[in-house]
């Protein structure tokens, strides 16, 4: 009996299985995406993406048109697929399982539409009216690293379901003081909102360090883990940390770290704490009193 009802449970499971599969395919439509875009669109003289008017049917049938693009110094080549509300990039020679979601019109800030790994995602930022397009547009933060300090990949693009990509800009977050400088192509009005870089902040501004050079250590605080650390960086031996709680740093998109006489001070955001060198915590409070 024991038995018989083990085998019966693996059947519903391979069954749930099965309909979970079917319950992912899609509907994929013939008609081009972005309003029907079959040209190549320049951002600027350098910048551009092409959606090429003929497609190449799949196997499934699907409708893959030609798509490629050169952003700053990131390439691709291969098609999209749609569907009623998203677009789809296929990388050239690829199996259409393999498709990276690369607009969602139903996604929220906050959603991820692809994640590879820790190093490689797209994520939905902000979702505002725009009214150079009468409608919605959609900024995704595109992230792709080979470490914690070599890029391929790290930029904004602006999108529209109707109209295609819009703007891109490659930004950079300086690590010791936390700005962000941004290198734009395409309609720049898209960018001149300040509270769009509180949101590039908050979604991917993680890190922050200072050097005591004197004594060969460097401080590092990770806001994610929430943790600030330090360790000899002549010898590579970790030294002291102190973790905080989760929600006091979850939320920060403004935050360094500054070096006193015997002493180290995290401000976070309006918050300062202040630590011996060997990272224990003698007060905290707002950095204003």
């Amino acid at each position: 009996m024991k038995a018989s009802l083990q085998g019966s449970f693996l059947v519903i499971i391979a069954l749930c299985g099965l309909l979970a599969v079917v319950g992912c395919e899609e509907d994929f439509v013939a008609d081009p995406p972005f309003g029907g875009l079959t040209d190549t669109t320049y951002l600027d003289e350098d910048n551009w993406y092409y959606i090429g008017a003929q497609p190449q049917v799949s196997e499934r049938g699907v409708s893959l048109f030609p798509f490629s693009y050169r952003m700053f110094s990131s390439s691709f080549e291969g098609f999209l697929a749609t569907t009623p509300t998203r677009v789809y990039q296929i990388e050239e020679n690829a199996d259409l399982t393999r498709r990276v979601l690369l607009l969602d019109s139903e996604k929220a800030p906050g959603d991820t539409l692809f994640k590879y790994s820790d190093f490689h995602y797209f994520l939905v930022i902000d979702k505002r009216p725009s009214p150079q397009v009468n409608g919605p547009v959609w900024y995704i933060l595109r992230r792709s690293r080979i470490g914690m300090k070599t890029q391929r990949e790290r930029s904004l693009w602006v999108m529209s379901p109707d109209h295609g990509i819009l703007a891109v800009a490659n930004f950079d977050i300086d690590m010791l003081s936390g700005q962000v400088t941004l290198d734009m192509v395409g309609e720049p009005e898209y960018f001149t909102d300040p509270d769009l870089i509180r949101r590039i902040k908050y979604y991917d501004n993680n890190h922050t360090w200072r050097i005591d050079r004197d004594k060969g250590v460097i401080y590092e605080f990770d806001k994610l883990r929430s943790v600030i650390k330090s360790r000899n960086f002549r010898e590579g031996e970790d030294l002291y940390s102190y973790r905080f709680a989760h929600t006091n740093t979850r939320d920060l998109t403004d935050f360094r770290i500054e070096l006193g006489q015997d002493m180290v001070k995290l401000v976070a955001g309006d918050s300062c704490f202040y630590f011996t060198e060997e990272l224990e915590l003698l007060r905290s409070g707002n950095c204003g009193l």
